[in-house]
């Protein structure tokens, strides 16, 4: 049988740090956690296995595991634009081009960071972008939608529910390469209200 759980951000945190600090060293030459950790850790091993049954654990490795709670770290720039949607534009507007440009020639880090950006989360789905969900968790392709800018100090816009990149007309590959590098870097946290 198959075992899904869902999991809040901070008890899949916890879950994380128990499983690849206590957990899965052993593998790495280090001792077991029984010896070298104390009674604690025997705790913690007992309590992720009730999460988790550990028939269920042994079968995949440290890096196995981590990409099926995680998904992909490295970005596939040519599944990102096989599986991309656009409004007010296509493949070949010249905006949309320069986005692929840029995005050709960012690190894993930075697409993450975009990625992160527009769908709210830095990691894909196992199955790649074809496996991207909106909040609801229904199939949504990522869409880059072009948006008349009359002024160029306009930063692109994500709307991360949709999987949605607003992307302002810019006149250069060079200021839509800088005003994305703006928006990952400074618009990444979100905005918070306060009373």
């Amino acid at each position: 049988s198959i075992y899904y759980f869902s999991l809040s951000n901070s008890v899949y945190l916890h879950f994380l740090f128990y499983l690849f600090f206590f957990f899965f060293q052993a593998e790495d030459g280090i001792r077991d956690a029984q010896e070298s950790r104390g009674l604690g850790d025997v705790y913690k091993r007992q309590g992720l296995y009730e999460v988790i049954p550990p028939r269920l654990l042994s079968a995949f490795s440290c890096s196995e595991l981590e990409f099926l709670l995680s998904g992909m770290s490295e970005i596939d720039v040519a599944d990102w634009m096989q599986h991309t949607v656009y409004k007010n534009c296509n493949s070949s507007t010249a905006q949309v081009r320069w986005f692929w440009n840029v995005v050709t020639c960012m690190s894993d880090v930075d697409r993450c960071k975009l990625l992160s950006f527009a769908t709210g989360c830095a990691n894909l789905p196992v199955e790649g972008f074809v496996g991207l969900r909106s909040a609801r968790g229904v199939s949504r392709m990522f869409q880059i939608s072009l948006v008349p800018s009359p002024n160029s100090s306009r930063l692109p816009q994500a709307h991360t529910c949709f999987n949605t990149l607003d992307l302002p007309d810019y006149s250069s590959q060079d200021e839509l390469e800088r005003m994305l590098r703006v928006a990952i870097e400074e618009g990444a946290e979100g905005f918070f209200v306060t009373e």
